[in-house]
C-alpha cells in the first residue's frame, strides 16, 4: 500500500508542476513620469517658502522622494505605461505596480517569430490567457498607477518632502535623487505584497 500511495503522491506533484507554471524571464518597462503628483508650487507651499528660491532643486527632491516611495511600495504614484515581457509565459501573471487600469490591458504571444494580439481576462492585478500555452514568449501592456493620490498618501509624500528639504546637504551628496529620506513605516499600508 505504502508503494501506492507513492505513485500517487509523485503522480500528483508531476501533474502540479506543469499545471502550475509560473512565468519565467521577465523584463519590466515602466515608462517615465510625465509629471509628479506634486507640484513645486504645492510643496512650496506645504513648506511655507512663498516664492521657491531654486525650482530644480524642489523638483528634484519631489522627484527622489516620489521614486523612493515608488520602490519601496511597489507601486506607481502616476499613472504610466508598463510593459512586462515573458521568455516563458504559461498563461497567468500578476501585473505589477497597482493600480491597474483593466481596460488598458493588451496581452499578446509570440508566435512564428513575431507577438500577436489574444483575448485574456483581467481580474485586479492578475490576468489569464484561455489556451493551452506552453513555453510563449508574452508581452503584456497596461496603464499603472495613480491617477490621484489618496489624500493621506499625498500628505505623507508632502512630510517627506518636508525632511528631505530640510536635510539636504551639498556635502552628503545627492539625496534628493537617491530616494529622499522617506519614512518606510509609514508607507507599509501602501506596500505590495506577494
Amino acid at each position: 500500500m505504502s508503494g501506492r500511495y507513492a505513485d500517487i503522491v509523485g503522480e500528483l506533484s508531476r501533474r502540479e508542476a506543469t499545471e502550475v507554471r509560473l512565468p519565467s524571464g521577465l523584463s519590466v518597462d515602466v515608462a517615465a513620469a510625465q509629471r509628479e503628483p506634486i507640484s513645486n508650487s504645492q510643496a512650496a507651499s506645504f513648506l511655507r517658502l512663498g516664492d521657491v528660491p531654486d525650482a530644480v532643486l524642489l523638483h528634484t527632491i519631489i522627484q527622489g522622494v516620489r521614486r523612493g516611495a515608488e520602490e519601496y511600495t511597489g507601486r506607481l504614484f502616476t499613472r504610466r505605461e508598463v510593459t512586462l515581457t515573458w521568455r516563458e509565459f504559461y498563461g497567468r501573471a500578476n501585473l505589477l505596480y497597482p493600480p491597474v487600469d483593466e481596460s488598458t490591458v493588451k496581452v499578446e504571444i509570440k508566435e512564428d517569430g513575431s507577438f500577436s494580439s489574444v483575448d485574456a481576462e483581467t481580474d485586479g492585478d492578475e490576468v489569464q490567457v484561455g489556451g493551452n500555452l506552453i513555453d510563449s514568449p508574452a508581452r503584456i501592456t497596461y496603464e499603472a498607477g495613480f491617477e490621484t493620490l489618496p489624500p493621506n498618501l499625498r500628505l505623507q509624500l508632502l512630510h517627506d518632502i518636508r525632511a528631505t528639504f530640510d536635510h539636504r546637504d551639498p556635502m552628503d551628496g545627492d539625496t534628493a535623487s537617491d530616494g529622499g529620506m522617506i519614512s518606510r513605516n509609514a508607507y507599509d499600508q501602501w506596500r505590495v505584497r506577494r
